[in-house]
This record gives structure tokens, sequence and C-alpha cells, in this order.
């Protein structure tokens, strides 16, 4: 794979990585833990999924009915009716309200590109966001 300058480009990788690629090391040891791994991901605006046997896909989810009582239950039983494992599932305030709202963040076994999934995407539209699909290596 050759390497494309692109200036709105940017990545954490290897020392190996950017020898293979030809990118510059701009920080090194970027690190505030020793102990620390970091996953690495490449991050495009060009959509080229491939799947693969081990894709992850994460999204990120703003329920529309979230002051009802089993709004979430709702939606994570539509993961589980299609089969769609879960790997994790957090929250984090929504910061454009001052109420108690939250986004939830959801990383699940599987691609885009798999029809379980795209049917979810398509009957939670209005709630879903999709971050990506990804190889997952750990």
């Amino acid at each position: 794979m050759e390497s494309k300058e692109d200036e709105d480009g940017a990545a954490l990788c290897s020392h190996i990585a950017a020898k293979i690629y030809s990118l510059p090391i701009l920080f090194d040891n970027i690190q505030d833990n020793d102990s620390n791994q970091t996953r690495f991901f490449i991050i495009s605006k060009v959509e080229n999924l491939k799947k693969t046997e081990k894709d992850k896909t994460s999204l990120a989810i703003k329920l529309k009915n979230d002051d009802k009582p089993g709004a979430l239950l709702s939606l994570l039983q539509d993961f589980e009716t299609r089969g769609i494992n879960l790997l994790k599932i957090e929250s984090r305030p929504q910061k454009d309200t001052n109420e108690f709202k939250f986004w939830f963040f959801i990383d699940v076994e599987g691609n885009k590109l798999d029809q379980n999934i795209q049917e979810l995407l398509a009957k939670r539209e209005d709630e879903l966001v999709f971050l990506g699909s990804y190889m997952n290596l750990c």
C-alpha cells in the first residue's frame, strides 16, 4: 500500500507502521502509564468497508424516549432479537442539556455490512449513529 499525502489525516501508530507508510513521527511515548496498551484505528471518511471474521462495530445512541421506563431495555432487546452480541456498553452525559440525559456507546460483534446490523440501523435510524466497523485485533 502506498502512502498518500493527507493534510486532514493523523495517526497513532507504531514506529513500524510509520516507517512502512512514510509517516513523520511527531510525538513519542505519549502514554501516561507504562503498562498502557494502545489499540490503533484507521479513520477515514471513505466508506470502503470490508468484512472479516473478527469485525467489531461501534455505535452512539441517543434514545428518543429516554424519559420512559424501559427505553434502554427496548433498545437492547432489538440487539438480542437480531442475534447481535454486545461487547461493551457505556453511558456519557449529554452536554447539550441541563437534564439528566445520556449518550450510550455500544460496541458489538459484526460489521455494518451484516444484514442484522443493517436491520437494526434502519429500525433505529433516528437514534443510532454509526461510528465505524473495523477488525477487532484484541
